[in-house]
This record gives C-alpha cells, sequence and structure tokens, in this order.
C-alpha cells in the first residue's frame, strides 16, 4: 500500500538562505537546518533561473531500496523553462521526509531527478537525513501563554549547549517580577529543567546598586514539542508562597536564521506555497 506525504513548490522573488550543517548536492538542503523532535523535516530544492509558475513536474515517487540501511529512492522531475528572463525568480521545492514509511526508517535517499527543460540533463546523488536533536536553534526567542500577553518567557541557547531562560512574570503581591536562571541540555533530549533566581527590586538604568540580591524561586521545566509550541510547568519554592502550574506557550519571535515552520517562513518572504502530493512505499 502506498503513502502520500505532501511536496510544496513556493515561489520566491529572493535567494533562499542556506540551512544545511554539511554540503548537499545539486542545490539540496534541509529545512529545518536542526529538526526538532516534532518538526518536519524537508528537502528543499533550488531552482536559480525559473520564472515559469509551473516548477514542479509529475508528483515525485519515493520507493524502498534497501529496507536493512533504510535507503529509499526519490525520483521527481523540475522545469527549469523560461530562464534567463531579468531578474531571475528563485523556485523552490520542499519535499516532507518521514522517519519512516510502512514501518522501514529513511535515513538514506537516492535522488534521481529529470529535468523537464531539453537543455538540461539528468542529474542523480545521494544524500542522508539528518538526526533530529532534542532542543533546536528555532527554541530561540520569545514565547507567550495564550491569554497571558502580558508576561512570558525569552529562550536563548549557548555555544556551550546551555539554556538561559528569562521569564517576565508577576509574584504573589503583583509586582513585576524577573526570573532567570542558566542550565545545560542533554543530547536528544526534548525536555530540560532551570533553576530559577529572583532578581529582585532595582532601580532604573543601574543608577544604584541594586538594594535586593538575588534569591532563589523554584524552577521551571521546558519541553520542546514542535515548531512553535512548547510546554512549561513550574515548582516555586514553598517560601515564595505560589502555586505550581503549568501552559502550553506559543512563539511569538524566531530568529530568522533558523526557521522552523515552512509555510510562516515562506510567508515572511512573500512567497505562495503550492501543495503536491508524493507518493510513497516499499
Amino acid at each position: 500500500m502506498k503513502r502520500s506525504f505532501v511536496f510544496c513548490a513556493l515561489l520566491l522573488a529572493v535567494a533562499a538562505p542556506a540551512t544545511a550543517d554539511t554540503p548537499i548536492e545539486e542545490g539540496l538542503a534541509w529545512f529545518p537546518r536542526v529538526p526538532g523532535p516534532g518538526d518536519q523535516r524537508y528537502l528543499i530544492h533550488t531552482n536559480h533561473c525559473s520564472d515559469a509558475v509551473g516548477v514542479v513536474g509529475p508528483a515525485a515517487a519515493l520507493s524502498l531500496v534497501d529496507a536493512d540501511e533504510g535507503r529509499w529512492r526519490l525520483d521527481y522531475q523540475a522545469d527549469t523553462l523560461l530562464c534567463g528572463t531579468p531578474p531571475p525568480f528563485e523556485s523552490l521545492m520542499a519535499m516532507a521526509i518521514p522517519d519512516a514509511v510502512g514501518g522501514v526508517p529513511v535515513h538514506v535517499i537516492d535522488i534521481v531527478r529529470e529535468h523537464l527543460s531539453n537543455d538540461a540533463l539528468d542529474a542523480s546523488w545521494t544524500t542522508r537525513v539528518p538526526e533530529r536533536v532534542g532542543v533546536p536553534p528555532s527554541i530561540v526567542g520569545t514565547w507567550l501563554a495564550a491569554g497571558h500577553a502580558e508576561q512570558g518567557f525569552l529562550i536563548t541557547l549557548t555555544q556551550r549547549g546551555e539554556v538561559a531562560v528569562s521569564w517576565n512574570t508577576y509574584g504573589g503581591d503583583g509586582t513585576q517580577r524577573w526570573l532567570s536562571g542558566v542550565a545545560p541540555t542533554a543530547d536528544n533530549a526534548s525536555t530540560f529543567t532551570v533553576p530559577l533566581v529572583d532578581t529582585g527590586t532595582g532601580t532604573f538604568a543601574g543608577t544604584s546598586q541594586t538594594p535586593d540580591a538575588a534569591t532563589p524561586w523554584g524552577s521551571i521545566n521546558v519541553q520542546y514539542m514542535e515548531c512553535g509550541m512548547l510546554q512549561a510547568a513550574w515548582v516555586p519554592d514553598p517560601e515564595v508562597g505560589l502555586p505550581f502550574g503549568g501552559a502550553v506557550f506559543q512563539q511569538l519571535t524566531a530568529p530568522y536564521s533558523d526557521p522552523c515552520n515552512l509555510e510562516a517562513w515562506a510567508q515572511s518572504q512573500q512567497a505562495v506555497v503550492v501543495p503536491v502530493e508524493v507518493d510513497a512505499g516499499p
């Protein structure tokens, strides 16, 4: 039995940023560059000189080559007609890459491309599907929970694999509080716990020493779920006098260099997304 996966064609008027950790042949790159546990992976192919509206040929097909190696063959056609009209438009074709098809993992892809134009040769090459990570770079940004637009998280990652969290919220007396902390992340783990401190009260622009020293507040556990979504649970220390709780947070801003949502990124580039079905099966 065959399965269908979404294949998207994007028409762009700007150059696409490189999204691959390692070079991938024939103009292909991975999107997102480092996929998280719930993020869809896409193979993106760029045509650099096409102003044709129909840049995708007949439906692509993914077929099994070697189940032990998780090797699959991808056949598709690309239309590169109408080249040379300045300024050239960029066209992207993005195919969703599943973790497995019919229980067989997808680790290696033998790609076979056929140009629909008469002035180009067929091409074939092999690439390896990127490994997922627990916490991808796309987690960096600001996060808000529904119904709580007046407060939220700012999350950043360090080069040492640590995650820094700043939580702008309120104390039990209703005053604004700034809670912050840094903690390491574990390889391939989408959940991390950060101990938080309350920075206390202060004065504007640091014109004098902060009256109250930072004090331990408790901790917050964060689980990266998928692009633009995380689950947070907080456990205040008993002396703080606040209840534990949790909420689902949506990403308000994401770093431009590490987008994780294909459609949202395409819209930011004023691109048009056209879904095309791709057949896949043993």
